[in-house]
């Protein structure tokens, strides 16, 4: 689509709605899936679930998007994976956080286009401070039990390095420059590490009154902002992790946050099933969206800012267009799902768009649905979807 015609909503809706969009289906998992991350260079598709598997999509070529099996398996964690994040400056590196209290790094690169066998043997020494039960295997069932839509080329990678941490995890992500790794754990505490070394280099415990839902590092890596239980923002000083501000955005819970990437706006969703969108630089409400009538799970601006996409445990996601010439947000797309959206993430530079959970083929052309009746009624978030 070109640029230009992002200025015009119209445009925009006629192209979000046409039915010729397709969706594709990734299956793998076996219960929820909590989080999903694209690589920087849009590559390749990350995702966790509840089952401890993290697995990885690629989406280089057509062949691949229309290719329901997942191309890798990250092998070791025993608990569910709550956050996943690629490395800014190097496209097949990732850290994986976990209810098992520690966090992995892994380098997909070692992978993708060797023998597996080899790469295996280059990993063998990982270094870490705790017990793996991991399996050597290099290609296997990712389905658990000899489901339909495994792929028996699928790759068993290591990590190369793991970090404990001692409190269960609910939050990772990199700096931009790829010189830090912010940690959050579910005692609300905020740990950053060197994202180099992977060595410890500032603490942060907050008020037991003050659950930390999750974060989001600022564009120029100069401050951590973080939503609250009480429905507070809150921003850190990412060198010596002090707050420095707070305003409140949210009556309740404000659960999801996310940052455009020209450093315009700076959008949050929360438990009064609103979405507001606030100026970066004074911090003052420009939007309201209130699209559901359940909490906000999830949101998202697309690779332009011109969309924001948002979801709730009510079977659909919500895409609004911001239209700053007139000062407002439209409605352009509704995607129905078959089940609650937990976690969803637009391209780096694409328009598409990441979703777990069930899909509609109302919306679109599925080019598969990677699921069974069975799955449908038993593991309606597990599937990975792309539109």
């Amino acid at each position: 689509m070109a640029q230009d015609l992002w200025s015009s909503f119209e445009t925009v809706k006629a192209y979000c709605q046409d039915k010729s969009m397709q969706v594709c289906s990734k299956v793998g998992h076996r219960r929820k899936v909590l989080s999903l991350e694209w690589s920087a260079d849009g590559a390749m598709l990350a995702s966790g679930g509840q089952d401890s598997k993290t697995l990885i999509y690629r989406l280089d070529s057509d062949k691949a998007f229309q290719d329901s099996s997942a191309q890798f398996y990250l092998d070791g964690h025993s608990g569910a994976i709550t956050a996943l994040n690629w490395n800014p400056q190097k496209p097949t590196v990732l850290c994986t956080a976990s209810e098992d209290e520690h966090v992995y790094l892994w380098d997909i690169g070692k992978y993708v286009g060797g023998d597996a066998a080899s790469n295996a043997a280059v990993h063998g020494n990982v270094n870490n401070n705790s017990n793996s039960n991991s399996n050597s295997n290099n290609a296997m069932d990712v389905d658990g039990g000899g489901g339909s839509h495994s792929s028996a080329s699928t790759k068993s990678c290591k990590p190369y390095h793991i970090i404990k941490t001692g409190h269960p995890l609910n939050g990772i992500a990199w700096s931009h420059d790829g010189n830090k790794i912010c940690i959050s754990d579910r005692e609300n505490t905020i740990t950053l590490v060197d994202g180099h070394k992977y060595t410890e280099l500032r603490k942060h415990k907050a008020p037991s009154t003050t659950k930390i839902h999750s974060f989001k590092w600022t564009n120029d890596d100069k401050y951590i902002v973080a939503t609250t239980k009480d429905g507070f923002v809150k921003i850190f000083d990412a060198n010596h992790l002090e707050k420095v501000h707070e305003f409140q955005a949210h009556c309740g819970n404000c659960f999801c946050i996310d940052i455009a990437s020209n450093n315009q706006y700076l959008a949050t969703g929360g438990a009064d099933s609103m979405i507001t969108i606030f100026d970066v630089d004074t911090l003052i409400q420009k939007y309201g969206l209130i699209p559901f009538e359940t909490a906000v799970n999830c949101l998202s601006f697309n690779f332009n800012n011109k969309l924001i996409a948002s979801s709730s445990d009510d079977y659909f996601i919500d895409i609004s267009y911001i239209d700053d010439a007139k000062s407002k947000t439209m409605q352009c797309m509704r995607i129905n799902t078959k089940s609650a959206v937990h976690a969803l993430r637009w391209h780096p530079s694409k328009h598409m768009l990441a979703y777990c959970g069930y899909p509609d083929s109302s919306n679109s052309s599925m080019i598969n649905t990677g699921s069974s009746s069975n799955d449908e009624a038993n593991n309606s978030a597990a599937n990975v979807n792309i539109w």
